[in-house]
């Protein structure tokens, strides 16, 4: 039997929705749970998180804004879209 690794989606979390500002309380909570995750899921979230970053900085050019970007990559990824906003929005 394969068994699924943990991913953020699966991990037990805080709600993260209507948050305006973090605290530094729900940065820690929200780093613990990333270092839980194996390290190939670490090194890709960083890599998406970084992207969707770097993409949603130029939404000019590009026309993605970070809204049209969670809209693309959170049904693939499988992650919440409140989430994946703080993990953009939380500097490195």
């Amino acid at each position: 039997m394969i068994r699924k690794p943990p991913s953020l989606s699966t991990l037990a979390m805080p709600s993260f929705a209507g948050q305006r500002s973090m605290s530094k309380e729900t940065i820690a909570t929200l780093t613990s749970l990333i270092a839980e995750l194996p390290q190939e899921n670490r090194d890709m979230l960083y890599t998406v998180v970084e992207l969707m970053k770097a993409t949603a900085a130029n939404s000019k050019e590009t026309r993605m804004t970070i809204g049209n970007l969670l809209l693309v990559f959170c049904p693939s990824l499988s992650i919440n879209p409140a989430l994946l906003r703080v993990l953009c929005e939380v500097p490195s």
